[in-house]
């Protein structure tokens, strides 16, 4: 009988065939996102130094839940009932199978950056690389703090726009452009005034599926909206991250 580990991995390579990506692409996927090491395990390891409260290890939310690793290292590190939001139905699906059982594990498809969550309902709230996917970056910063308590805990890690590489393609980045610059940019990048087929492609992801942020931008934001907080750390753990 295969185990729901094995169970979960089968659902997702099946459903990744399906959708066409190559054999390369759903290997090297499953050796990241099914792992339990490397960056997801080393997002709690920061948010623990600042863990100093019992009470904070009531509840996590974690924004972007993809297949369930980051939910299975919250109940690892002591969080007693965990939260996962997804916006992939497949991901949603794989995490489900791969979690029967698990009681205190919940996770939410979502459709957009709305967080279907009472205001201040978690002690802790966990992103990481999900702002710069979501459609309206501003409104989706706003809802982790609507729906983080009161000297509750947010852990945000994104790409900053300034690094000259973007991380997701390993193509030259163009998002420290003004965003209207950017945009005319990329189209001209993923059009057929560039010869190379598979640059055009990527640049075109990029075009379509981020959105460039900055601590900046962050700031920006959370003052506009008149969001006070505490910036208790913050550090580039990689180059452009």
């Amino acid at each position: 009988m295969k185990t729901r580990e094995e169970q979960a991995k089968k659902f997702y390579i099946e459903a990744m065939r399906k959708l066409g990506k190559t054999e390369d692409y759903i290997n090297s996927q499953i050796s990241f996102i099914f792992s339990i090491d490397g960056g997801y395990n080393e997002r709690f390891q920061k948010l623990i130094n600042f863990m100093k409260e019992k009470s904070l290890y009531s509840s996590i939310l974690i924004s972007g839940s993809s297949v369930g690793t980051e939910l299975l290292l919250a109940r690892g590190f002591g969080f007693k009932k965990i939260y996962g939001t997804e916006i992939n139905n497949i991901l949603k699906q794989v995490s489900e199978i791969r979690l029967t059982g698990f009681k205190d594990i919940r996770t939410v498809l979502v459709k957009d950056e709305f967080l279907p969550f009472p205001s201040e309902k978690f002690p802790v709230v966990m992103s990481g690389h999900i702002i710069e996917h979501t459609k309206d970056p501003e409104r989706y910063l706003c809802e982790l703090f609507r729906v983080l308590k009161k000297n509750g805990l947010l852990y945000l890690e994104y790409p900053d726009r300034y690094n000259n590489i973007e991380l997701h393609t390993n193509t030259k980045s163009y998002e420290y452009l003004p965003t209207k610059v950017r945009n005319l940019v990329l189209t001209i990048l993923s059009s057929q005034l560039n010869f190379n087929c598979e640059t055009r492609k990527k640049y075109k992801s990029v075009r379509d599926t981020l959105v460039p942020i900055s601590f900046k931008d962050i700031n920006m934001w959370l003052k506009k909206n008149t969001i006070n907080f505490e910036l208790l750390y913050s550090e580039t753990p990689y180059q452009g991250v």
